[in-house]
């Protein structure tokens, strides 16, 4: 028996395959400009289920990212993980793909005070949340259109930007924000969070659940959070 993860919330599309240890036993991704994952999420998908021996009865859990992001690719992973729990009655659990951005920074987190993933909105605005450095959410996710008064409040602290939405706030941010674009969404680090999340018993309702849109966003200079 094993685990199924995927994530279709950004231009990259990233699935695995974990024991029910929690350890990785495959993942692989790729890149979609167009956010158009349903073709390649499929072949990818049926790729590593065989190149494992494996069938989709093999599995006991599906997870997958709930965004925010891509409003298409959000459909797509939701429709796709949908089918497969309906099809095998197997159950389903899901995380914020902000938290799977948090979790691939996890060798880097006890440098900062505050670490921000942050996914591209299009122009200046991201989807973001804080975390501190034991993965405590301090600020939950939220739209934001970010201008250079935004890292103010940010003020005599060590903060790390991470994610596709981050490089493009490198001209604005002070010294003591550091920026690791290149640090984007993925399932090859979530046996904390499948842990957590089976242990628990944290199972999305099949039927009804929706992934994360956060629709609205927040424009102009924010209150002092920090410091």
């Amino acid at each position: 028996m094993a685990i199924l993860a995927f994530d279709t919330s950004t231009k990259v599309c990233t699935a695995a395959i974990y024991d029910l240890n929690f350890q990785l036993i495959h993942d692989m991704t790729f890149r979609n400009e167009d956010y158009v994952h349903s073709e390649k999420l499929v072949s990818v998908i049926q790729e590593m289920v065989v190149n494992h021996q494996l069938t989709f009865q093999d599995f006991k859990y599906f997870f997958i990212g709930l965004g925010p992001g891509s409003y298409t690719g959000l459909r797509i992973g939701a429709s796709l993980v949908k089918g497969l729990g309906f099809a095998s009655s197997t159950p389903i659990i899901g995380a914020e793909s902000l938290d799977l951005i948090y979790a691939q920074a996890q060798d880097l987190v006890d440098s900062f005070d505050l670490i921000i993933p942050m996914i591209d909105a299009r122009r200046n605005e991201v989807y973001l949340k804080i975390f501190n450095p034991k993965g405590e959410v301090l600020k939950a996710v939220e739209a934001v259109e970010i201008e250079a008064a935004y890292f103010d409040q940010f003020e005599g602290k060590r903060v790390l930007l991470i994610g596709d939405g981050a490089d493009k706030f490198e001209s604005i941010v002070p010294k003591n924000i550091s920026i690791r674009g290149d640090i984007e969404v993925s399932c090859a680090n979530l046996s904390a969070i499948l842990e957590k999340k089976i242990t628990n018993q944290e199972f999305l309702d099949t039927a009804y659940f929706e992934p994360t849109y956060v629709k609205s966003v927040r424009v102009g200079k924010p209150k002092k959070i920090f410091g």
